[in-house]
């Protein structure tokens, strides 16, 4: 039999890849996992900010990548969801000692329900591997029971059905769906910073570009929901067709695009699009649609 508290830790008593996030606040009472090559990521005031967000999703992500076993299936629904709360516990803990009390953690879980309804032509990505159906199917299971018996952590769990929102503090986020920094407006503009816990980088809004598919070379492209359905990332969305993605990247260039690139300011470049080659024509059209919806 094989079992969740056999995962792999770090410095941290939590899965890995969320203690090497946990890390940029300063090593725990344990050598970095793997000891001879730890991860060297960025070191990060913590009273910078007011709260920081780990999406419940992302933190079995990572238990399970930890795990003896990958197979979900491998572990009782119940002890999943045990672990899951314990290791809540800890990062609560964790923060609240870092912080000295100043900080606080933040639990959530989206379900991204209505993707399909609020983005019609988004070319959405589903789970189709085996183990990708196993584990939606088991966390699935595994937060209905938590909500069933009740969130038995310390720290605040939050539910919410199509994106997060925030309180208008200044605050990080632990997450691997990109889809979630859109939820920026609701913490206050250039509030929100984004926590990678495998890579522990820092990244606010500047740097967001790279949480597109293959998003390294887009740094002219803007973050927001209408180049995310365009260039895709890697859970949510796939890239539309490259004749689009070009054109926003000749537009970009063209006009100079920054991070900062206003919503209205893309519209006004769309509208500007020749219409002489055909192809270009329902591009447009199609850029149009996305940018209106």
């Amino acid at each position: 039999m094989h079992y969740l508290s056999d995962r792999i830790f770090s410095t941290y008593p939590v899965s890995i890849a969320t203690s090497i996030a946990l890390e940029a606040f300063g090593n725990g009472p344990k050598a970095p996992y793997p000891s001879d090559n730890p991860v060297v990521g960025d070191k990060v005031d913590l009273l910078r900010y007011r709260q920081i967000w780990f999406n419940l999703f992302t933190l079995y992500r990572n238990m399970m990548a930890a795990a003896p076993e990958k197979d979900p299936t491998k572990y009782s629904v119940a002890m999943t969801a045990n672990e899951l709360q314990k290791e809540a516990d800890i990062i609560g803990e964790i923060i609240r000692e870092k912080s000295n009390g100043k900080v606080k953690a933040i639990f959530y879980i989206c379900n991204y329900s209505d993707l399909f309804i609020r983005h019609p032509h988004a070319r959405i990505r589903k789970e189709n591997t085996p183990i990708q159906l196993r584990q939606a199917e088991h966390f699935t299971a595994c937060f209905n029971l938590i909500q069933k018996k009740g969130w038995s952590a310390e720290s605040e769990m939050r539910t919410f059905k199509n994106e997060i929102c925030g309180d208008k503090e200044p605050s990080l986020v632990v997450t691997h769906y990109p889809y979630d920094l859109l939820a920026e407006h609701s913490f206050g503009q250039g509030n929100l910073h984004l926590l990678e816990s495998h890579t522990r980088k820092l990244k606010p809004r500047a740097l967001w570009y790279t949480k597109y598919y293959k998003g390294t070379e887009l740094m002219r492209i803007p973050f927001n929901r209408i180049f995310l359905q365009v260039f895709g990332d890697n859970y949510m969305f796939h890239p539309l067709d490259r004749r689009v993605r070009l054109l926003c990247l000749n537009m970009a260039q063209a006009h100079k695009w920054t991070n900062l690139t206003t919503l209205e300011r893309i519209r006004l470049c769309i509208s500007l699009i020749s219409e002489a080659d055909p192809l270009d024509r329902a591009a447009k059209r199609l850029l149009t649609e996305i940018a209106s919806s």
